[in-house]
């Protein structure tokens, strides 16, 4: 199994880990369809969570919370301890083609479709803009907002 390392956890995803290991854990996406923890002393996987589809792009972190995207277009939340369970939040109509960018209160993605879309932590759309189709670099944070790549390789800046 190859493992490509999507976050890094600040806290245990079980209950079942010990303390020392807890604090050790990272995220990383299996080429199957799921999320594991693996131990950074032992390399042994620690917990393992099933996804609907391979975790596409990079992970949205914040905090504790971490977000993920799938191959099908579902979004998850993995949060600690209890929450560690990937807990869906949406799923999209078009294949989403970049990770998540957590920005002020929203995750941001972008599809092949050329939509970048706005989504709360609950679910909901906030907004919707269409860029050049294939958005497949992960919209940047920077200060005041962010920078989003259309498929053409159009540049944009958003603002508060």
């Amino acid at each position: 199994m190859s493992l490509v390392v999507v976050a890094t956890m600040t806290r245990s995803m079980s209950s079942g880990v010990s303390p020392a290991a807890s604090s050790a854990l990272r995220l990383a996406a299996t080429p199957e369809t799921g999320l594991v923890a693996p131990d950074r002393g032992t390399a042994a996987v620690a917990c393992r969570a099933p996804l609907d589809g391979p975790v596409l792009g990079s992970a949205g972190v914040r905090g504790d919370t971490i977000w993920v995207v799938t191959r099908r277009g579902t979004l998850y939340e993995v949060g600690p301890g209890e929450r560690s369970a990937p807990r869906r939040i949406t799923g999209f109509d078009a294949p989403i083609t970049t990770g998540v960018t957590p920005i002020e209160d929203q995750l941001i993605v972008g599809g092949a479709d050329g939509v970048l879309r706005g989504i709360t932590p609950d679910g909901r759309t906030a907004w919707l803009v269409n860029l050049s189709w294939n958005i497949t670099v992960d919209p940047v944070a920077v200060p005041g907002g962010f920078l989003a790549a259309g498929g053409d390789g159009d540049l944009h800046r958003f603002s508060e």
